[in-house]
């Protein structure tokens, strides 16, 4: 009998060995799919997340204006690092970035770009603008000064700023304090400029240490109200996914099966 069992392994010892191995095999692949799963759900959570931040730092238009800034201000830096010595800050470097920053969609008629360099003693001192007096922009360099003074120290002169508030209001309207423009820096303010609302953002233009000059962006205030601010909040959280799925407000069925739905 002991013979027989001892024939039986021997020759069932070949199949019993292979359904092991299978088994093995079978196991093996089924850990190594759920662990494919749990990377690819990960990678999905990540974009997801990205996608839903690029939607909620992007959904209004303030935002957006904003963010296109520091675009706007990397690229005048890129093409002042290439331009001739002696010019690294005229007004055709702020007008091609500006156009390059912002889509049309986002410097609508209306919209003006104001550009300063520095004078010799280190104040703002205004270029040429097709659609503003001399006066004026002299004025509102003046005003950038001040802008920039408080923004750097921190602190106020209340004697300057006594000085400066007739100025300030005479351009961006009795309602918008010094104080607060002075303030905000790189942030979109609305302001009153010849009794209509707009949206107003300045920013200095620094390399390193080194100020290049300044801009100044006065927009439209029906900017606010465009539908383009959703639209382009959602193309920018599409983006960001790289194709994984389309950031959607609700369920649009088939509207692409490749992709799943972000719900923001």
């Amino acid at each position: 009998m002991t013979s027989r069992v001892k024939a039986f392994l021997v020759l069932a010892a070949p199949f019993l060995l292979t359904i092991l191995l299978l088994a093995a095999l079978s196991v093996t692949d089924m850990r190594l799919a759920s662990l494919r799963s749990e990377r690819e759900r990960r990678e999905w959570q990540r974009l997801a997340r990205q996608g839903l931040h690029r939607l909620r730092a992007s959904h209004t238009i303030d935002s957006q204006l904003e963010m296109m800034g520091v675009r706007f201000e990397n690229l005048i830096l890129e093409a002042s690092k290439r331009s001739r010595k002696g010019s690294l800050f005229d007004s055709s470097i702020p007008e091609a970035a500006f156009i390059r920053a912002y889509p049309p969609s986002h410097r609508p008629a209306g919209t003006l770009l104001v550009s300063f360099g520095i004078s010799p003693d280190g104040r703002f001192k205004p270029l040429k603008h097709p659609s503003l007096p001399r006066m004026k922009l002299r004025l509102i360099a003046e005003l950038l000064d001040f802008y920039r003074s408080v923004s750097e120290s921190g602190s106020i002169d209340v004697r300057r700023m006594k000085t400066i508030s007739p100025t300030n209001a005479l351009i961006f309207g009795p309602w918008t304090h010094p104080r607060v423009l002075a303030g905000r820096e790189g942030r979109v303010t609305p302001a009153l400029i010849e009794s209509r609302t707009r949206l107003v953002m300045w920013r200095t233009i620094n390399h390193g240490a080194t100020p290049l000059g300044a801009v100044l962006i006065i927009w439209p205030a029906e900017l606010s109200d465009s539908p383009a601010s959703l639209r382009f909040a959602l193309e920018q959280a599409d983006r960001s996914a790289g194709g994984v799925f389309h950031p959607i407000l609700i369920p649009i069925p088939g509207i692409s099966d490749g992709r799943k739905p972000l719900f923001a």
